[in-house]
Formats: C-alpha cells, sequence, structure tokens
C-alpha cells in the first residue's frame, strides 16, 4: 500500500513538472502553470492530449489564480473547463461560479450557464449568468444583464456593462437602473467609481421619487454625502410645480434642493412664477 501510494506521488509530481508546457522565454506570469492539485492524469488519443486534475485544483495566469474541484487541459487547444467551487482571483478582484471555460492564449476566462458572482475590495457584488474576465487587463464583461449591490444595499442594473479591477470602475449600458432609499434613477449610461463610492450619469437621466420627477442630460451621486447633481437642461415636477435649471444639487439628508443658473420655477399651487440665478428650497 505504502508503494502504491509513493507511486501516485511520483506520477503526479511528474505530472506538475511536465504541465508547464509552453515556452519558457515568455515572461513567468505569460507561462500557465498548474500549481497543485491532489491528483492528476494526462491522456492522449491521437493528437490531442488532456490533462485532468481533481482535487483542490489550482492553475496560475497572468499573476491569476485558477481554482477549481477538478479541470480538463486541451493542450493543443489552449482551453481549460474548470468545474466545482470555480475561482478566479486576481489581486483584490474575486470571481466565483460553478464552472469556467479559461481561453489561454487569449487571456479569457468564460463564465456561461450559471451565475457567477464578482467580489472587489470595496465589498461591492456584481452578479450576472454570462461573464467575460481578461486576466491581462483586469477587465470583466457582461452581456445579458447584472446587478451590482454595494455595501449599503444600494442596487445598480443593466442589460450590459463591464469592471476595470484597475480602475475601480463599473461601467453600465442599456436599461441602466440605480435604486437607493426611496430614490430610482435611469439613464442612458453610468459609471460607479467604487473607490470613491460616486456615481456619473450620462444623457438622458431620469429620477423618481414619491410624486417628484428629474429629467437631464448628465449628473452624479455621491454614496458618502448622499448628495446628488444634476447638469445640462434639468427639469423638475410634482403635483404643485414646474421647474427649470442648468444645475441642481439635491441633498438627501435634508431634502434641501438647490438651483443654479438659468433657474425658475412655476408654483401652480399659488399661481406664482420664480425666476434667479440661484433658488434655494429648503423643508420646514
Amino acid at each position: 500500500m505504502k508503494g502504491l501510494f509513493r507511486f501516485a506521488v511520483l506520477c503526479l509530481s511528474a505530472l506538475l513538472t511536465t504541465f508547464p508546457a509552453f515556452s519558457q522565454e515568455a515572461p513567468e506570469e505569460d507561462v500557465f502553470h498548474l500549481v497543485e492539485a491532489n491528483q492528476a492524469q494526462q491522456e492522449t488519443a491521437g493528437r490531442i492530449t488532456v490533462r485532468r486534475v481533481w482535487g483542490d485544483a489550482k492553475f496560475l495566469h497572468n499573476n491569476t489564480y485558477l481554482l477549481c474541484d477538478s479541470a480538463a487541459w486541451n493542450v493543443e487547444r489552449k482551453v481549460i473547463d474548470a468545474y466545482g467551487h470555480v475561482k478566479i482571483i486576481q489581486g483584490n478582484t474575486i470571481l466565483c461560479s460553478d464552472n469556467l471555460t479559461y481561453l489561454i492564449d487569449q487571456n479569457l476566462a468564460r463564465f456561461r450557464g450559471s451565475l457567477v458572482d464578482l467580489f472587489d475590495k470595496e465589498g461591492n457584488t456584481l452578479r450576472t449568468e454570462s461573464l467575460d474576465y481578461n486576466t491581462k487587463d483586469s477587465v470583466a464583461t457582461f452581456m445579458s444583464g447584472g446587478a451590482l449591490r454595494d455595501t449599503s444595499g444600494n442596487v445598480m442594473e443593466s442589460r450590459q456593462g463591464t469592471y476595470d479591477s484597475k480602475t475601480k470602475t463599473f461601467t453600465f449600458e442599456r436599461r441602466v437602473e440605480m435604486f437607493f432609499d426611496s430614490i430610482e434613477i435611469k439613464t442612458s449610461r453610468m459609471h460607479y467609481v467604487a473607490d470613491i463610492n460616486k456615481a456619473f450619469f450620462g444623457k438622458d437621466t431620469y429620477m423618481w421619487r414619491g410624486n417628484g420627477f428629474l429629467r437631464a442630460n448628465s449628473g452624479s451621486h455621491d454614496r458618502n454625502s448622499n448628495v446628488s447633481y444634476f447638469a445640462n437642461d434639468v427639469y423638475m415636477n410634482d403635483p404643485t410645480y414646474e421647474a427649470w435649471s442648468e444645475e441642481v444639487y439635491y441633498h438627501q439628508p435634508t431634502g434641501k434642493v438647490e438651483m443654479l443658473r438659468n433657474s425658475q420655477i412655476l408654483d401652480t399651487a399659488h399661481t406664482s412664477y420664480y425666476l434667479a440665478n440661484c433658488l434655494v428650497y429648503e423643508p420646514a
């Protein structure tokens, strides 16, 4: 029995030695390595060589770890299929799913058909069902809907988007929505910079809170101060008024609204009209 165990260990050691089969002239981080596994086996059929590993498998490529329960490595195609408790770990970015296909030459981890969660350093979680992660560029791309939840429970959604882990920026495109507290925002495009906790809105931005409505062509929301900023042809209304301005600051904690440049308010409840370069509303 001891002899069989020693033989298995020697076989695994030999496979680990031969697995990095690419040119050693490439930079070390560009070489795909099997770091460790409990079991390994190489199969050859004609011109096809498949290397299989089981049990706490760990691969390394582009300073990125790929962890899984088992994997099949097609040597000729340079493709890895990984299964079970799959993780991609690159710095402070972690992706988790049930399976993935890794295209070595393209530096591309492809998640398809099951939920994948992306976690960043700030504790934000992006969830989707179809995602590509480029380990060279450190950019994740989702194509069929994704939702980001931050540490405060605020939600950002869109049909497609990206996450650049180098700049800590999530970009949302197509049917973009953001929900926080009692506010809903829809926009054409949004950037969320995670390390400063701030979202930036594009054209055709709409905001609803209760009976209130706002429309603008650019803006931002700072989660640290809970202050929203809107600009470029801002229009607001509720059942009692209509308002227009070039810039608007909305202070969510106090309800204070600051209107700057070419500001106008039509008070329909009192049939009054106000025009000024700066108008400030503060709830009583």
